[in-house]
């Protein structure tokens, strides 16, 4: 949704929808403490309000959304990204500082239990216009850490980001609100792919969606609250993907929230194989995604 564009939603409406999203929320939360994963990832869109047009009702949803997420186990951390919603579809210098202020590096790596984990701030990649030095400091970033990818022997190399480089395919058409343009798709894919990654996870479209690179798998998620159905066929309901991960290779399913799957009681306490969670915005009215960031 670009930045800006109207909603006819009455107040009662606004109301309506967010009780209906922090329930949403509260169920999700009650499962992901059950669950007990290694670390809980939000791929973007924090919060609905724009940084440059609505800093008070920003802030007002984030302190709402920090008291909610307050339940969440202590022991299970939070790996936060970036999203449009955080940085505004044109982001400046002002507004990634915010961000950065506020929860910390917008881009970064991490390593667990032998799989290297690298974060993007794809905003970056979409419109640099106003943050052109940001960007290519982000772009230098990335090479070193697809140079020690190379160099060094993962288990898996993962990469998580707000926007799906594709949904499909990589030839496919580019969509100028959920995708990105096929020079800098092929460009970035290629140099991901490159480097031995093999899994992208993604959020931003609220639909689940899946594509390939060769033998790199592009997986979007959609998210805990607003599930775009507009003009298409329904293919997802509010949920959050429970990721597997194994020294082969790595798992993943989409459960819808209520529906936590049977299988996953006691996922922790096997040796063959680690769990997380991915989930993506968790409205795109008035309440969304994380608390914390964390080293490991």
């Amino acid at each position: 949704m670009a930045e800006g564009d109207p909603f006819d939603y009455t107040m009662e409406q606004k109301r309506e929808n967010a009780n209906l999203e922090l329930s949403l929320l509260h169920t999700a939360i009650d499962e992901w403490n059950h669950l007990k994963p290694s670390f809980i990832v939000i791929t973007g869109d924090l919060v609905n309000a724009f940084p440059s047009i609505s800093p008070e009702l920003r802030r007002k949803q984030l302190d709402d959304l920090k008291h909610e997420l307050s339940r969440i186990d202590t022991n299970i951390p939070f790996v936060l990204l970036s999203g449009n919603h955080d940085l505004g579809d044109i982001p400046t210098n002002e507004s990634v500082k915010q961000y950065v202020d506020e929860f910390g590096d917008d881009y970064f790596s991490f390593w667990y239990n032998g799989v290297m984990f690298i974060v993007l701030n794809t905003q970056l990649y979409r419109n640099n216009t106003l943050v052109m030095d940001y960007y290519e400091q982000q772009d230098r970033w990335l090479d070193q850490q697809l140079s020690i990818a190379i160099n060094e022997n993962y288990k898996h190399i993962v990469v998580l980001q707000h926007i799906p480089w594709f949904f499909n395919n990589i030839d496919e058409e580019f969509n100028p609100i959920f995708t990105f343009p096929m020079e800098v798709r092929k460009r970035i894919v290629k140099r991901l792919y490159e480097a031995n990654v093999r899994f992208i996870f993604a959020g931003h479209y609220h639909r689940n969606e899946y594509g390939v690179y060769g033998n790199l798998s592009m997986i979007t998620s959609s998210a805990i609250g607003w599930q775009n159905d507009m003009g298409m066929v329904p293919n997802s309901k509010s949920g959050y993907r429970l990721v597997s991960v194994t020294n082969e290779t790595i798992h993943h399913e989409y459960i819808e929230i209520g529906r936590s799957p049977s299988h996953a009681n006691g996922l922790q306490m096997r040796t063959s194989f680690w769990i997380f969670i991915i989930t993506s915005s968790l409205s795109l009215l008035v309440y969304l995604p994380n608390l914390l960031r964390f080293k490991i």
